[in-house]
């Protein structure tokens, strides 16, 4: 069986390119911020890849016409330099799958010789944040020196779970540097203001200069739902939630 199945849709050279990761996670945070640069920048696909690992399902359209789940590779050629953008419709819900296609997609990129790869994506904090605070992981020190006044390093261990930790790790194998880019969020809600807030960020990183108001339509939805769960949590005040037995798991 076939763990990798590669769809070349468009010839497409390109040396020493900026890779961006942005996959459905926590909040869709990443996701959302990579589907607009893509829109923003007129983005070519050039690669669909299927995978086993995927999940068995596929998207009914408005058209009629279905949608096999995948993972997309878009190339854009911006102020001089290339951009190689990965998203898709789902990730590999199992550590096999995980580690089969993100280090076959490292693998495949590294023979361009990427300058870095950049992963997005959410930090789940479980509150409603005010403020969104962009957090960062780099798979080399240098990089902390580099980008310490536009993200925050070292606040509060975690684990960067799925391809945004993965595709670093295998970048490491290959000596291509990479940060992760998480912009703090709930993690209960599409968030459209944190995926703003990392394009601004990500704005600063490269030449990419993406239209960021163009997330302000979702933003006032996001808005509309946050209020929705403080109206939910004023109503749960004074409600006391009996402890489970010791040992038990919820």
């Amino acid at each position: 069986m076939e763990d990798v199945i590669v769809k070349q849709l468009k010839k497409s050279n390109f040396k020493k390119p900026i890779i961006i990761e942005g996959l459905p996670g926590i909040g869709f945070v990443g996701k959302l911020a990579v589907d607009l640069i893509i829109k923003d920048k007129k983005m070519k696909k050039i690669i669909e890849i299927y995978s086993p690992h995927l999940p068995p399902e596929v998207d009914m359209q408005e058209s009629g016409i279905i949608k096999p789940i995948s993972y997309e590779i878009y190339h854009t050629r911006c102020n001089g330099k290339d951009y190689v953008l990965l998203t898709g419709d789902a990730q590999p819900a199992n550590p096999n799958g995980q580690f089969i296609l993100n280090k076959y997609i490292v693998d495949y990129l590294a023979k361009t010789k990427p300058e870095l790869i950049i992963t997005l994506g959410g930090y789940a904090t479980g509150k409603i944040e005010k403020e969104c605070i962009v957090h960062g992981a780099v798979s080399e020190e240098k990089l902390i020196k580099d980008y310490k006044k536009l993200v925050t390093f070292g606040r509060s261990p975690g684990h960067i779970y799925g391809a945004a930790g993965q595709l670093l790790v295998f970048g490491m194998f290959h000596k291509i540097p990479g940060i992760c880019l998480m912009g703090s969020t709930h993690g209960s809600y599409i968030d459209a203001k944190a995926a703003k807030k990392l394009l601004i960020v990500l704005n600063k990183i490269t030449d990419l200069d993406v239209d960021v108001k163009n997330l302000d339509e979702q933003i006032k939805n996001t808005d509309k739902i946050i209020k929705e769960l403080e109206n939910e949590l004023k109503n749960l005040e004074g409600v006391t939630v009996k402890k489970p037995p010791e040992g038990s798991y919820l």
